[in-house]
This record gives structure tokens, sequence and C-alpha cells, in this order.
């Protein structure tokens, strides 16, 4: 009521009204009130709409919220050298918002357009606070899939996934940082040719923002063919989602693209596609 009440349209509304009352007949002025009334109904739904609309963003992230564990940030650091070997390093800010203890923190994943023989990784933990948090293990391993992209579902990707144990049990409201580099030779060559290829990420916990910076090999540049692609678990695409994301963007000379979502919804996989070419 008080978005309708301030509102420049009805207040300019009122203020012709007020001024053309005494020179008009009963009749226009019963039609000028009507519109009011009218006015009135529309700002009243829109506020509704408004209201609505919000309670359903705060009903989602409440519902995300009810994992144990939240990235208050995740970032992407990648490259990728001219014969298509990538290297990417995956920062996880993470807090227990539980009020349990938690050994097992969540699983992760990165797609491969082809399999690495032995894909690298290393994992480092960070300590924020005052206990020291030491890698137990990790567990992982791969599985073939489907995206459909390019306009058939055709194109297979290999995810490796995985999952850290980390010792002491990370302790509520306790907060880690968890650093993996990963290698892996000749997975991307597909990105040098016609069709591109795709890359991104998973959200498998509720995350506050995410953030990607991709670099180009030296003297080469990005071309973003789909610059938004979100997929569910069964590698269909996700419009409604979509179109609610931010693009993905390069820079002046195209040799970084980055990607900044907050609040990215759980459980999908957020990816563009692009192609690398020779300046």
């Amino acid at each position: 009521m008080d978005k309708i009440i301030k509102s420049p349209i009805t207040a300019l509304f009122i203020t012709i009204y007020s001024l053309t009352i005494p020179y008009l007949d009963d009749d226009i002025n019963k039609y000028l009130l009507y519109s009011l009334y009218f006015l009135v109904l529309y700002y009243l739904i829109s506020l509704l709409v408004t209201i609505v609309n919000e309670r359903q963003k705060r009903s989602e992230w409440l519902r995300q919220l009810r994992h144990s564990i939240v990235y208050e940030k995740t970032e992407y650091d990648w490259s990728i050298s001219k014969e298509g070997d990538f290297f990417g390093r995956y920062l996880y800010h993470i807090k227990n918002i539980s009020k349990g203890a938690i050994h097992a923190l969540p699983v992760e994943d990165i797609g491969w357009h082809k399999l690495p023989n032995q894909p690298i990784q290393n994992t480092e933990i960070k300590n924020i606070g005052e206990t020291n948090y030491v890698l137990k293990e990790s567990r992982g391993n791969f599985y073939e899939t489907f995206f459909n992209w390019a306009g058939r579902k055709d194109r297979t990707h290999f995810i490796t996934f995985w999952y850290d144990i980390i010792y002491p049990a990370l302790q509520p409201s306790d907060k880690i940082l968890i650093i993996k580099d990963v290698q892996g030779i000749n997975t991307d060559k597909i990105v040098f040719s016609k069709i591109g290829g795709l890359a991104g990420f998973p959200i498998n916990a509720p995350t506050k923002i995410a953030i990607l910076n991709y670099h180009a090999p030296p003297l080469h540049k990005f071309e973003i063919l789909d610059s938004i692609l979100v997929f569910d678990s069964s590698g269909e695409r996700q419009p409604h989602i979509e179109v609610i994301t931010p693009n993905a963007e390069t820079n002046q000379d195209r040799s970084i693209i980055t990607w900044t979502i907050n609040k990215p919804h759980v459980n999908y996989r957020y990816n563009f596609r692009y192609k690398i070419t020779k300046r």
C-alpha cells in the first residue's frame, strides 16, 4: 500500500484530477473516479505479485539452507593450453551451518569432454579459526553422462567426482577453505573446433556467490557461443533458470571469460558454450 500511495504515477493522476475537477461535469468525474479505482487495483495486483515472488525466492533459499554446509563463496580460476590441456584451481569457502559436527564435505565434480587417463588432483586445507583441520582422505570416481546442448542430446561428457573427509570433524559455525588443483591432459581439444565445447560448474550445496575466471592460451581469444546453459541431473536444459542468470562475459581483448552468479540454484549445472581461436 505504501508503494501505491508514494507512486509518482498515482500522485500525478490525483494532481491532475484535483486541478480539473471544478471544470468537469459529473459524467467525466465519474469516469475519472473509476480510472482511479482501476489504478489502485493495478498497483494492488503489482504489489501482490512482488510479495509472492519475494516469498518464493526466500522459500527457495531457506530450502537450500536445509543443507548442513553452505559455500560462502566458490572461486574457479582456470586456464587452457593451446594443446587442449586443462588447468583449474577450485576454492571452496565452507561454513558448517548445522548444529552437529561434519566429517564428510559435499560431493564436488568436474566435467571433461574427454576423460583424462589420470587427472592430477591436489587438495589443500586452509584453516580460518583456531581449530587445525586436516584432510584425512579424498574419495571419488567418474561416470559418463550426456548434456542436451547444440540442439541434440548426443554430447558425451565424463564427470570426475570426489568428496573430502576432514579431521577433526568441522564444528558448528566453523569455517575452512578447501583449495583443489586439477589438471587434465588433452581433455579439451574440442574447444578449438567450430562447434566448441562447454565450461562451467555444478552447484551441489547452497552457495552465496560463485566466481569464475577462465584464461585463454597466449595469442588466442575466446568466442562465447551460448552465454548460459543450465542443466538438471538428467542433462536437460532449464530455461526458467537461464533467463534469471547473468551472462558469462569476456574482457576487452577476449583473453579472459568472467562469470559471477549470486545465489545459484542447488542441484543444477551452470555452463556456457565457447570456442577458442587464434588472434
